[in-house]
């Protein structure tokens, strides 16, 4: 768990919880101290064995050795002074007492329509039997009786509460959904009829058409897009850049340009205008502290040809706000062909375009956006 905490920050969810809910059955453990001292060793061990490399470069380079996170408490020169984190979804108060029901039919924990039934659903079966529970003064039983089912519930329920409270994107709550998945066999095997009669029947036709809902679901839901029918992962157009150029990049996904092309030709590339910024403060790095003032330098020192790739987001707004910000007066401007993304283009010096672009095969060539 803190190795996956080391590769990416989105795991510290259930770092947390785990200890939580450690230190919650401190009396269920034998020989407690030692047991979460070393869990907590461990863990530390775990995290600086995939990451302590990474945040000792960190803070060499930028000041804050989990940049740019956390920035409100080591100030690095290179961002703002806030901890960054993505709160785009983040729901009210009212709306987290019903969250789970709310992402069926919007887009409140994904960029894309996304169908989960199993949270949902284990969310209702939670309410019900807690509320059986305390009606019925059963809560201090299953404490004692089912002690690692407990476990598991506990976990999972502060798993899901720090999630809702730090990024209700459901992207990150993958460990909660497959645990969810184990939840639900044992409480179909747990209220199933024990006589042999036709509610026999009836039940376990209604629980096959369930899980059959549970198996169907993420076929139904939009994919974030993928290559697989690609010969490459990465799949881009030939071009023959002059040496020297500064390739300047326009939104994403584009970066990856500027490794492909940096094999055949010395470059520079700058990034500009990320359409994140547009709506989740602090994600446009280019555009920020340190990060702004050397692109600038860059940009008005450099004395050799110009090159924009930017990509069209077919958001009315961003799109004419990245029009208006381009600079391609004297600039010839057409759909670069790559399996990275449809709506990017590539705009070269009017005077290169025949020495840099191949002649396309289809379709016609596009001027300068207008």
């Amino acid at each position: 768990m803190s190795a996956a905490l080391g590769l990416k920050p989105t795991a510290v969810v259930y770092c947390l919880s785990a200890g939580m809910t450690l230190i919650i059955f401190y009396r269920r453990l034998q020989k407690p101290l030692p047991m979460i001292v070393l869990f907590a060793l461990g863990g530390l061990l775990g995290y600086l064995a995939v990451n302590g490399w990474w945040m000792w470069k960190l803070w060499e380079l930028y000041g804050n050795p989990f940049f740019p996170f956390l920035n409100g408490v080591f100030h690095s020169p290179y961002f703002d002074d806030f901890n960054f984190r993505d709160n785009r979804y983040l729901p009210s108060l009212p709306e987290a007492l019903w969250f789970p029901y709310l992402w069926w039919t919007t887009h409140g924990v994904s960029e894309e329509f996304f169908i989960d039934f199993r949270i949902p659903l284990v969310y209702t079966l939670g309410v019900i039997f807690l509320t059986a529970a305390l009606l019925r003064k059963k809560i201090g039983f299953y404490w004692r009786e089912y002690p690692r089912w407990c476990f598991l519930v506990v976990f999972m329920l502060l798993s899901y509460s720090l999630w809702l409270m730090i990024f209700a994107i459901i992207r990150y709550l993958i460990v909660v959904e497959m645990l969810a998945a184990i939840v639900l066999v044992k409480a179909a095997i747990v209220y199933a009829p024990s006589k042999r009669n036709w509610a026999v029947i009836i039940y376990w036709t209604a629980v096959i058409f369930v899980f059959h809902l549970l198996l169907r679901a993420p076929l139904d839901s939009f994919d974030f897009g993928n290559r697989r029918r690609a010969r490459r992962v990465i799949a881009v157009e030939k071009v023959k850049l002059p040496e020297n150029t500064l390739l300047k990049l326009y939104n994403f996904p584009s970066a990856a340009l500027a490794a492909v092309w940096g094999k055949q030709v010395p470059l520079r590339a700058l990034g500009y205008m990320q359409y994140n910024g547009n709506y989740m403060q602090g994600s446009d790095f280019a555009e920020r502290g340190k990060f702004r003032e050397m692109r600038d330098v860059i940009e008005k020192e450099h004395r050799g040809p110009a090159v924009i790739v930017y990509r069209e987001n077919y958001n009315a707004l961003y799109d004419k706000k990245i029009r208006g910000a381009l600079q391609t007066e004297g600039m010839f401007c057409r759909r670069l062909r790559t399996n990275l993304d449809r709506g990017l283009h590539i705009c070269v010096p009017e005077e290169l375009k025949d020495k840099i672009l191949q002649p396309r095969r289809r379709g016609k060539w596009h001027k300068k956006p207008q």
